[in-house]
C-alpha cells in the first residue's frame, strides 16, 4: 500500500479481476477533517464486478473509530476499535467486527508482522506484511510494503469482505504511526 493516499486514487488488488480499492468519504465536511488531521475520517471503498463493499465511518467525534459496513448497499455490521480495557492495549489492530448474529475479532500482536481475523478462534483471515521492503514487485513494478493474503472459507460474506476489512485496519494503522 503507498504510504500516502489520497482521494480518487484507486488502488488494484491483485489476485482478482477488475477489483479495486480507495478511500471513501461521507462527506466533503468529512474530507475537510481528515485533509486538517483533526480526526481521520476516510473509510473505504472496494468495487469488483460482483460487489460493492463500502465501510464508512460514524460517530465521528468518539476517540474510538466505528464504521458501519456494507455490501452492496445493504448495511451488514458495525467495525469498531476495543476498548483498552478489554484487551485493546496489547496488540496493534484492537479491532472487532460484529454483524447481526456473529463476532469476529482482529488480532495483531506488538512487533508482530501477522494479522488474523477470527471467529470463534478460527481463522478466516491470515495477513502477513513484510517489513521495511525495498526491492521493487515483480507484478506491480513498485517498491513498498507487501502483504500476502490468504482467505479461508467463510460463506457468510464474500472474501472481498475480509480483505476490505484487512485494508481498513492496515489503513488506521498507517495513519496512526505519521
Amino acid at each position: 500500500a503507498p504510504v500516502y493516499l489520497f482521494d480518487d486514487m484507486y488502488i488494484k488488488l491483485h489476485g482478482f479481476t477488475d477489483t479495486f480499492w480507495s478511500l471513501y468519504f461521507h462527506n466533503q465536511f468529512h474530507k475537510m477533517l481528515n485533509a486538517c488531521g483533526m480526526v481521520w475520517m476516510h473509510g473505504l471503498r472496494v468495487k469488483s464486478p460482483e460487489n460493492d463493499i463500502l465501510i464508512r465511518r460514524i460517530k465521528i467525534w468518539s476517540l474510538r473509530p466505528y464504521y458501519a459496513v456494507f455490501i452492496n448497499n445493504h448495511k451488514i455490521g458495525i467495525l469498531t476499535m476495543k476498548s483498552i480495557f478489554k484487551d485493546g492495549i496489547k496488540q496493534q489492530a484492537p479491532y472487532i467486527f460484529k454483524s447481526s448474529h456473529d463476532e469476529y475479532s482482529f488480532h495483531n500482536a506488538y512487533l508482530s508482522k501477522q494479522t488474523t481475523i477470527q471467529k470463534d478462534q478460527h481463522n478466516i483471515l491470515v495477513g502477513n506484511r513484510s517489513f521495511l521492503d525495498l526491492k521493487t514487485n515483480a507484478i506491480t513494478k513498485r517498491r513498498g510494503e507487501v502483504h500476502d493474503i490468504k482467505v479461508f472459507e467463510c460463506f457468510e460474506y464474500p472474501k472481498l469482505l475480509w480483505i476490505a476489512l484487512y485494508i481498513q485496519i492496515m489503513n488506521n494503522h498507517q495513519t496512526k504511526e505519521n
